[in-house]
């Protein structure tokens, strides 16, 4: 029992090492990029079109999402929701 213990918890702590760090790089990433596309965006109100901005914000997402696959469906989904929506803003 003690080594199954062991063995358990040294399976534990090397996917903490692996697991959570890319969990929170795929996060960050998405609060990134939401909060570029935010500021982006935010200009329209200036009525400032800023297309530089909005397609480096766009790519960020697209790129965001694909490092995303360890983040909850739950995250996933409206940051996905979001990105849709400020796309259409561009149309």
């Amino acid at each position: 029992m003690r080594a199954d213990l062991v063995k358990s918890g040294d399976v534990f702590r090397a996917e903490l090492a692996q697991i959570v760090p890319t969990r929170h790089a795929a996060y960050h990433a998405m609060s990134a990029t939401a909060t570029m596309y935010y500021y982006a965006l935010q200009k329209f109100e200036a009525d400032v079109f800023a297309e530089d901005e909005i397609e480096v914000a766009d790519k960020a997402c697209e790129d965001a999402l694909g490092n995303a696959l360890l983040a909850d469906k739950a995250d996933k989904d409206p940051f996905y929701d979001f990105w849709q929506s400020a796309t259409l803003l561009r149309v």
